[in-house]
Parts: structure tokens; sequence; C-alpha cells
């Protein structure tokens, strides 16, 4: 097969271009879907690639790679498995587009830091004139004889715990507001009269 191209992207804008002789392919038998033909066709590709021994990358770039795919790499090696196609020549394939890409993906410098800068006077400016403006609008939404607190009138008195309640001193106090209390005497027994 050809050399592999990697098309152009962040880190590589020129593309990258891996030489076949570089591309280590093995095969074996899949065990995915092919009815009879799975266990007779060494349809699955495995397609490795030394990124420490290539000549392609330069030394920015693999230890870029190193960096990024520590975790999955033999030594120096990375390998992509492709088996999901029953022919051989698709998985090759498979195999060549998805190496492609994790080298486009993983070749991109990272983004730069990000720095704080200073809010500029007009952006405070309107923040200041936005909460001026909530707080008139809420101000406004207020019912102007709204007291702040609620107040007891002066005029009304607390009543009695009761209808009839006595005070100890033979006087009932008649359930009525404190300031119109009226006060009625306890029935005497008639002590004049003798009995008989």
């Amino acid at each position: 097969m050809p050399d592999l191209r990697v098309p152009p992207g962040p880190g590589i804008p020129h593309g990258l271009i891996l030489p076949e002789r570089e591309l280590n392919e093995r095969f074996a038998r899949a065990s995915g879907p092919g009815g009879q033909g799975v266990n007779t066709t060494d349809s699955r590709v495995q397609l490795s690639f030394d990124i420490g021994a290539s000549t392609a990358l330069t030394l920015e770039q693999r230890d870029r790679l190193f960096a990024r795919l520590s975790s999955r790499l033999a030594g120096t090696t990375v390998t992509i498995d492709a088996a999901e196609y029953r022919s051989q020549r698709r998985n090759r394939l498979a195999a060549r587009e998805r190496l492609a890409d994790l080298l486009r993906t993983h070749l991109a410098p990272p983004p730069p830091a990000r720095r704080p800068r200073r809010r500029s006077r007009a952006t405070i400016e309107r923040r200041l004139a936005d909460k001026r403006r909530r707080s008139e609008i809420k101000e406004s939404r207020r019912s102007p004889g709204l007291l702040t607190a609620p107040q007891r009138r002066p005029d009304r008195a607390r009543p009695s715990r009761g209808p009839h309640h006595g005070n100890g001193n033979g006087v009932i106090t008649v359930g009525l507001p404190t300031r119109v209390t009226r006060c009625v005497p306890l029935a005497s027994p008639d002590i004049s009269t003798p009995t008989e």
C-alpha cells in the first residue's frame, strides 16, 4: 500500500507523510461477523508505528506524542487494531485512517494560557448602571402605602383571656376591651332571715 498521508491540522500545517516502510502490519483471524470465512481468513489487522524511529517526525513532535500517548505505547510503538469488516483490505484502510486521526489529534499544540485581564472602566460603569436600573424597577413595584413593618394601632386594646374571668376578689370581668371593662359584684346569700 502507498505511504500514509496525515492531513494538515493544528501543529502540522502542511500535514505529514509516513513512509510505507515505517508501518508494520500484522494479520490474524477475526472473531467478528463473517460466517464460515471468519475462521479461515486473516481479516484482522494490527498496524504498528514506531514513533521513536520515525524520520517523518521532528524531535518536538516525538516528545509531544510520547507525552500524550504514554498510556497506549509499547516502548515507543503505538498499535492500532481493526477487525470490524470481513475484508482484510477494508480493515487495513480503517487502521490507517485511525492512525492518521490519532496522530493529527495528538500533534496539535496546547492552547495558549489565558491571561486574566482587568475590567475596563466602561464595563464597570455599565454594570453599576444596570444595578441602579434594577433597583429602581424594584422600588417602583412597591405599593406607596405599604408600611415597612407592621404597627399596632394605639386605640386597640388587647382582649381579656376569656368572656368571663374572675380576678379572685369576688368580681367577674366581662370580656370587653380593657378601656370599657365592666365589673359586676357577686350576689351574696341573705343572712338576715333566720332559717327554720
